[in-house]
């Protein structure tokens, strides 16, 4: 198993956890790296997309992770299914045209709220 981490996120593992795994790369999640980090170990260990799976617990990073998934063609979550659950207008939107009754909602915009707050 291999672990992609954050270099501020690798400091809160133990020496012992850390050693459980095979490999530890460092990733700041936002550009390539991540995709030749993956890509960089499915060809040196030989590993089959069928065979690979992405995992995160870190929310700011599912996006990521989605993203890594379509690019790599694995299985899980893509980014367009991520998105629901990280936009919840978006969600909420899904969810009612499901035929689930939403209460009310209104998406809050900053520029419309600044520019009319008199009203």
């Amino acid at each position: 198993m291999f672990l992609t981490v954050r270099e501020s996120v690798k400091s809160r593992f133990t020496a012992e956890q850390l050693a459980s795994f095979e490999e530890v790369h460092e990733s700041d999640f936002l550009d390539e790296s991540l995709f030749k980090t993956a890509e960089s170990l499915m060809l040196r260990h030989a590993i089959k997309p069928e065979d690979l799976s992405i995992a995160t617990n870190d929310e700011f990073a599912l996006i990521s992770a989605a993203s890594l998934r379509e690019q790599l063609g694995l299985k899980g979550a893509k980014v367009c299914e991520v998105e629901l659950f990280m936009d919840k207008i978006k969600m909420k939107e899904r969810v009612q045209q499901g035929g689930v009754n939403i209460p009310k909602h209104l998406l809050f915009k900053p520029d419309d709220y600044n520019a009319n707050k008199e009203s």
